[in-house]
């Protein structure tokens, strides 16, 4: 499954996020209009709730894209579905593994891209794996991969300097995202 983000452009530019904000701040003023008294109309509560929910729909959706890295482009590259990952054990100076409740992985042709996020749709990252003898200090390599069933893996990785490790549980991995994780992995072991 690959994150698809929707453009409405004129003269090269994207002007879909500007539609949306302004159909937000429509919806708004005729809520509070409403709820003042100003537009009488019978639903005023109801109208100013679902323009809170269309607003909060939006926020969320914004923050729903992937950032690509420099000269990388996700779409073209083979991904897996966001894969559960309940236990995640850090360790490093700054603690930055309580937010991981799903991975979703893209595969190039030498390095893996490993994005995490809440259960709110915000993705993070990209933590770029690579061989562990490619790798530079800030990238990731496979310290080890532990399967625990046909569909639950642990994976550790590591700074090639290992002064930051995750140790990831993923959990109800698809049969499809099993062999792609297999065959990926494999190449920078």
């Amino acid at each position: 499954m690959r994150l698809k983000q929707v453009r409405l452009k004129i003269n090269g530019k994207d002007i879909l996020p500007y539609i949306i904000i302004g159909i937000i701040i429509i919806l708004m003023i005729v809520s509070q209009l409403g709820f003042r008294g100003i537009i009488n109309f019978r639903y005023s509560k109801e109208f100013s709730q679902i323009a809170i929910l269309v607003m909060i729909i939006g926020i969320i959706n914004y923050f729903k894209t992937i950032n690509m890295p420099k000269g990388v482009d996700l779409r073209n590259l083979i991904s897996t579905s966001d894969i559960r990952t309940p236990t995640v054990a850090f360790r490093g100076f700054i603690n930055q593994g309580t937010d991981i409740s799903f991975v979703k992985f893209y595969f190039s042709n030498d390095c893996i891209y490993m994005y995490y996020r809440s259960f709110l749709k915000i993705y993070n990252g990209p933590l770029i794996l690579k061989e562990k003898e490619k790798a530079s200090e800030n990238d990731f390599y496979i310290k080890k991969i532990n399967k625990l069933s046909q569909n639950e893996m642990i994976l550790e990785i590591s700074t090639k300097t290992e002064l930051t490790q995750y140790d990831l549980t993923l959990r109800t991995i698809g049969d499809k995202d099993v062999v792609l994780l297999d065959k990926e992995f494999n190449k920078l072991l």
